[in-house]
């Protein structure tokens, strides 16, 4: 194999490296869309229902009600145990603020 041979292989190689990625538009708006509308209410784990309430000012009752949590579920209980034990996601909490506020 020649000079001419070993270029086109290496050139094939590394092809790759230079085509263009395309991206789901679908999918980088969606994501964009998600965090844009929620990014005024960080919702973490480590907060209680009651720190979210003070946070957001949604009634940590209508926040228990909305994830059909029973109603003996403390306020000052941590989202992410919460979580853990009843199997939502803490979009689903992002989602529930987010419904409450448009209806304000």
């Amino acid at each position: 194999m020649g000079l001419v041979g070993f270029i086109t292989i290496l050139a094939i190689a590394i092809s790759p490296l230079f085509a263009k990625i395309e991206k789901d538009a679908f999918q980088k708006t969606d994501s964009s869309f998600y965090e844009h509308q929620h990014k005024k209410y960080p919702i973490k784990g480590s907060m209680t229902l009651q720190e979210i309430e003070i946070t957001t000012g949604v009634p940590a009752m209508y926040i228990i009600e909305s994830l059909n949590l029973p109603e003996t579920v403390s306020a000052d209980e941590q989202l992410g145990r919460l979580k853990r034990k009843y199997g939502f996601e803490l979009s689903n909490v992002k989602a529930i603020i987010q419904q409450y506020k448009n209806t304000e």
